[in-house]
């Protein structure tokens, strides 16, 4: 069912023509041309940041970047930072002050979803501000738990939701119109959507809760279960997606993965010497490239050699952690990343040095966050981390891969290790799994399966 929508559009009846007038010259004088940002550095907190966790980040065609945190939106236009409030008019409000979500559409709007605020776009050159709160009726549920947005080749807007399915936001009618992927209990987890995009024939692909599904519109129905078969627990979780020619390629908790459209097959990629990559983003790049944002930092991917290589850590400073959050591109040369304890990061991507990953780099490289150690009844060390299971040789003073029964079944992070008395038995905890390891007959149990 459609429920048709009247935007409250609001503006500063104050303004004169004249003045109006003055200001559009003046800005379209100063955006003739994208904005260009200095060399890399960091933008955070003490540069005016409202908050150094970064959830989204989204850019205009002006080379505007718009910025999002739990303490609002602000934007970064090479020079400063301002706050949304600061460039609307003193008596317009933004309905909007804890977003969860931005889209910048083709008009250069920036739309803002929230989890109980409901959905707006704000005109910041015009003072114009469209609003759809929180307590609209769409088939019974309210418009709320907005987890992400995204514009469609025919400009139709899509919503994803927590929990409440997919919303398509038509902006010439103002209608919305609710999806619910699963009707039974069984297969609620398909209605929490996290990432949205489309192919070319005009589907539209949703990662969720439960995996990968589609729906396509001129059917009306969604294909559920997609790869399911071929995708570990961990990596049913996509936490981020790019369609870029014929593939759909995805970032999950614990990989980055290609499914081919027209083959319908799947390719999992994974860096050399690394038992998983949690990556929470990806950006096109210039050069037949993908950029990847991960738990341990930034990483280029070939599309053509189907190789990762690693941004040269020496060349730019997190205050702590390497966590990145979201990517966008502001200009073909400049990359924005978004951190989740250091704000912002600007880097010039077409100066910038990177490095092949190799197996004997990555494996114990400052890109793991170390929980708990044990040592086992040879005297090696094993290490729970947020990248799996790290075993370290004292005897040769080097960091090893665990055993192939354990790296094949443990993809995710370990958050705690254990042993027996002896030592002949280790005991590892993931998110919500118990397994014990017998390093005499190589044998990993599951003790919650």
């Amino acid at each position: 069912m459609d429920i048709f929508l009247a935007f409250c559009m609001t503006k500063n009846a104050s303004r004169s023509i004249a003045l109006l007038a003055l200001l559009y010259a003046f800005s379209t004088f100063v955006y003739a041309a994208p904005i260009q940002f200095s060399a890399t550095k960091t933008i955070a907190q003490h540069q005016g940041l409202s908050d150094n966790r970064i959830n989204a980040l989204a850019t205009s065609s002006t080379g505007i970047v718009w910025v999002s945190s739990a303490l609002g939106i602000q934007s970064l236009n090479g020079k400063e930072v301002q706050t949304l409030t600061q460039q609307l008019p003193a008596n317009i409000t933004f309905p909007i002050d804890k977003p969860t979500a931005l889209l910048v559409d083709e008009k250069n709007r920036l739309w803002v979803g929230s989890w109980s605020q409901g959905l707006a776009w704000v005109d910041v050159n015009t003072g114009d501000i469209g609003h759809i709160p929180n307590n609209q009726n769409i088939d019974g549920l309210a418009l709320a738990h907005i987890q992400t947005l995204y514009q469609a080749a025919d400009n139709t807007i899509w919503i994803g939701t927590y929990g409440q399915g997919l919303i398509k936001l038509n902006p010439q009618t103002n209608a919305l119109t609710r999806y619910m992927p699963a009707s039974s209990d069984a297969n609620q987890l398909y209605n929490t959507i996290s990432q949205i995009t489309e192919d070319d024939n005009g589907n539209i692909w949703l990662a969720t809760s439960a995996g990968l599904c589609v729906f396509e519109q001129q059917k009306g129905r969604f294909i559920l279960d997609i790869l399911s078969d071929e995708l570990s627990y961990s990596e049913r979780l996509i936490l981020s997606m790019k369609q870029h020619q014929d593939s759909l390629w995805m970032g999950t908790a614990s990989g980055f993965m290609e499914y081919n459209f027209a083959h319908k097959k799947l390719t999992k990629h994974q860096p050399d010497g690394y038992v998983s990559t949690s990556v929470n983003a990806i950006e096109l790049g210039n050069n037949n490239e993908l950029w990847l944002a991960t738990f341990n930092g930034l990483m280029r991917f070939d599309l053509q050699t189907r190789t990762f290589s690693s941004f040269y850590e020496g060349s730019y400073t997190f205050q702590t952690g390497t966590e990145l959050l979201a990517l966008a591109k502001q200009t073909p040369d400049t990359l924005m990343l978004g951190t989740a304890q250091s704000g912002v990061v600007v880097i010039n991507i077409a100066i910038s040095s990177f490095q092949k990953l190799a197996e004997a780099d990555s494996i114990f490289s400052k890109k793991h966050s170390v929980g708990h150690m044990v040592e086992d009844s040879s005297g090696a060390i094993w290490i729970a981390s947020t990248q799996g299971v790290l075993i370290y040789e004292p005897s040769i003073d080097a960091y090893t891969l665990p055993p192939q029964t354990v790296r094949s079944v443990i993809t995710s992070r370990v958050t705690s290790v254990s042993k027996n008395k002896a030592g002949s038995k280790i005991w590892l905890s993931t998110n919500n799994q118990v397994y014990s390891f017998d390093t005499q007959s190589q044998t990993l149990i599951n003790h919650t399966a």
